[in-house]
């Protein structure tokens, strides 16, 4: 039934939100990780702590922004609600990749009534 299992899919929303910040961006981003966090997007799905603290060190508050991107991409492709409030400031990276792992597993667990 599902075309994609969950790592594959984390690992294509980071690709696509890395993706729109430009190649040379994404290249810089994804070498700096590599080199100085050893996390590489396939090691996401597993470490995603660790990306999203060496997103920290490399773009400090910057990070948020593209975290919110990745969380938009992946809420996307898997059915899991994230919340923002008037500020922008809401659910990290890390919490929504939990949810979003138990809506892959138990899909049916994460609807609510009436869904």
């Amino acid at each position: 039934m599902q075309e994609q299992n969950f790592e594959e899919t984390i690992r294509d929303a980071v690709s696509e939100a890395l993706a729109e910040l430009g190649e040379s961006v994404d290249k810089a981003i994804r070498f700096y990780l590599e080199r100085n966090y050893k996390v590489g997007v396939d090691d996401i799905p597993d470490r995603t702590d660790r990306f999203v603290d060496g997103l920290q060190g490399l773009l400090s508050s910057g990070a948020i922004p593209l975290e919110s991107i990745i969380i938009h991409k992946l809420s996307a492709k898997v059915s899991v609600d994230i919340a923002i409030d008037v500020q922008g400031q809401g659910d990290r990276l890390v919490e929504v990749v939990q949810r979003a792992s138990r809506t892959w597993s138990h899909p049916e667990r994460e609807q609510g009534p009436g869904v």
